[in-house]
């Protein structure tokens, strides 16, 4: 946001408040909650279905959390191996002392024609670098549903929490279940 300053330049609205004496306050967004279309982890090449790359942002992000994934097989497991009315919760983490945590809710929705996925990442370090990477993520899919970040989420908390599994999906009586991906 703008405002206009005293000798009638615009200025920065944190600037402005500065100058006026007013602190603001920062909050260190660490979780990142995202709803898009599966095919958002990949970038089109061409026409054929192998035509396609992982998607740069997505990339940057996890490679800033330290984690090792490639979006293209989890775009392959989602289409290839996952059945209307299935599908788990994959988890990766790094090996820092404070762990990061990357997590993608595979489910597919007996009724889900936009293939709906949920991706929750805690970001322990390089947050609000992992913040500019998923912004421009989420700006670069075409069918985006969610985004949110705060500095805690009940979301993201309740994704990535390995004691709520096994888990009933209401509407097909699945039981999704964590799988807990090793060696990130």
């Amino acid at each position: 946001m703008v405002i206009l300053g005293s000798v009638g330049r615009l200025q920065p609205l944190s600037l402005a408040l500065a100058v006026q004496g007013i602190e603001i306050m920062s909050h260190k967004c660490k979780d990142f909650l995202i709803e898009i279309s599966a095919s958002g982890l990949v970038n089109w090449t061409g026409e054929e279905d192998e035509n396609c790359i992982a998607n740069p942002y997505l990339v940057l992000a996890l490679n800033l959390l330290d984690i090792t994934i490639d979006p293209v097989n989890l775009y392959d497991r989602f289409f290839s191996n996952t059945k209307c009315g299935r599908g788990d919760v994959y988890l990766y983490q790094n090996h820092h002392k404070v762990p990061s945590y990357f997590a993608i809710d595979m489910y597919r929705g007996l009724t889900d024609q936009l293939d709906v996925i949920q991706i929750a990442i805690r970001a322990e370090t390089n947050s609000s670098q992992v913040k500019v990477a998923l912004r421009g993520f989420i700006d670069t899919v075409e069918n985006q549903f969610c985004y949110e970040e705060s500095s805690i989420s009940s979301r993201v908390n309740e994704l990535i929490d390995l004691n709520s599994y096994p888990k009933e999906i209401e509407e097909s009586g699945y039981k999704q279940h964590i799988c807990e991906v090793k060696g990130c």
